[in-house]
């Protein structure tokens, strides 16, 4: 059993045990083969005496991983779908170029958890880059200004395919 879901998985197991209620949990297993985690289902039920006493459990483990994967799928989908309603909601109305980037950084930026989200326009006649507006996490510094295209040399590829650059660790990342 997953190291994360032993606690509750144990839990689950006792609280059956103690009331003799059925069982139903869901854990992830180690697959013996390869190593590999597995959602499974797990579900038992008590057999009884006569006298209602719980002489036996009688259970099944079953393999639940790719309905598992299915369900986190379609949540992330209704996540995102939610998001890009109510980022369109909030767009609609702007006809301001700099209005609209600073709504959808500020709003990619509270979604994604992000430190800064900003959008860089390159004039690479004049070898240089500017953010007008910028959304940073509180405490942060802004990214509002101009900058030389040779700071940007390493990421100029993705930023000309009009592709996000998506930075992990400013002090780690190039």
């Amino acid at each position: 059993v997953h190291d994360e879901d032993r606690a509750r998985t144990r839990a689950a197991w006792d609280q059956a045990m103690a009331s003799g209620q059925d069982l139903e949990v869901e854990f992830r297993c180690r697959r013996a083969s390869d190593g590999s985690y597995r959602w499974m289902l797990a579900r038992a039920v008590p057999l009884r005496d006569a006298g209602g006493r719980v002489i036996r459990w009688f259970g099944t483990s079953t393999d639940v991983h790719d309905r598992h994967l299915a369900e986190e799928a379609r949540r992330s989908q209704e996540r995102r779908d939610g998001f890009l309603l109510q980022l369109e909601d909030r767009l609609r109305p702007l006809s301001d170029a700099d209005e609209i980037k600073a709504v959808a950084a500020e709003a990619l930026g509270v979604q994604l958890g992000a430190g800064r989200v900003c959008y860089v326009d390159i004039d690479e006649e004049a070898g240089s880059s500017s953010v007008v507006r910028s959304y940073t996490m509180p405490g942060m510094p802004d990214a509002v200004g101009e900058y030389r295209l040779e700071r940007l040399a390493g990421a100029m590829d993705v930023l000309r395919s009009g592709h996000p650059l998506v930075v992990e660790d400013l002090a780690r990342d190039p």
